[in-house]
């Protein structure tokens, strides 16, 4: 009976040792097998299995170009982008927009938040006169909004009394391309604007007359809606050089418009 004693002490000594044998290796059960976890970037340069994200490309802002010479600002640039660092002197300048897309909006807009569109809803290329007469635009600081899905340019040419040419003027074209006459010296008194158009109109429209020194306008009746063709009078105030520019109904309109002087 004492052997078998012994015998059981021993065997169950030597199950203990082999239990606490494998807690410290870490071996708790068959086929089950604690080991540290490497982390591939550490791996001694070799990164098998280790996938690098691909990094998404950012675009590259395209930087817009500002000239200014003279009288004339000349900007071009790409799709949308906001532009200042020039400034607008009191008068009148034409801006001639163009892109290359199917969308152009360009707006000029000064200190004090007052803007001008430069062209028509759609099209792509015209030209408008800004006029920097300190009410419906500021002279000062300026900036050029655009919103483009393509290459465009837009360039603003300060009218000067040394290029005047005399009456009469005459303004031909498609309407949304811009009807602008160039700089013209008129005397104080009446002056007679005729007009034929391609199509009737639907609504009157409208030929603005300003003064190239201050931007200061002059009243023109308008052109009559239903009217094809006709002739108004208008009374220029004073003595000066002017420029005019006719605003009619959108559409694909051609007219030819003259002003003149007896």
């Amino acid at each position: 009976m004492p052997d078998m004693y012994n015998r059981l002490q021993v065997t169950f000594a030597i199950a203990f040792m082999v239990v606490l044998a494998a807690a410290v290796c870490g071996c708790t059960s068959p086929g089950h097998l604690v080991t540290s976890t490497v982390n591939p970037g550490n791996s001694g340069g070799n990164n098998a299995g280790y996938i690098t994200p691909t990094p998404i490309p950012v675009p590259t802002p395209v930087p817009h170009s500002l000239q200014v010479s003279g009288d004339t600002i000349k900007i071009t640039g790409y799709q949308t982008q906001t532009v200042t660092g020039f400034s607008l002197d009191q008068g009148v300048y034409v801006a001639q927009s163009s892109g290359d897309g199917k969308l152009l909006t360009a707006n000029v807009v000064d200190s004090n938040n007052n803007a001008v569109n430069l062209l028509p809803v759609g099209i792509t290329n015209s030209k408008k006169l800004v006029v920097v007469d300190g009410s419906s635009i500021y002279s000062g600081n300026a900036t050029l909004d655009v919103t483009s899905d393509g290459d465009w340019s837009v360039t603003l040419t300060k009218q000067e009394a040394e290029s005047a040419s005399s009456l009469p003027q005459t303004m031909s074209g498609y309407v949304s391309g811009g009807l602008i006459t160039a700089p013209f010296t008129a005397s104080a008194g009446n002056i007679v604007i005729s007009y034929t158009l391609s199509t009737t109109p639907g609504y009157d429209g409208y030929v603005n007359i300003y003064n190239i020194a201050d931007g200061q306008s002059f009243y023109v009746f308008p052109l009559k809606k239903d009217a094809q063709e006709g002739q108004i009078t208008a009374i220029v105030p004073e003595n000066g050089v002017y420029i005019a520019e006719a605003v009619l109904a959108a559409g694909e309109q051609y007219g030819d418009i003259t002003i003149s002087q007896d």
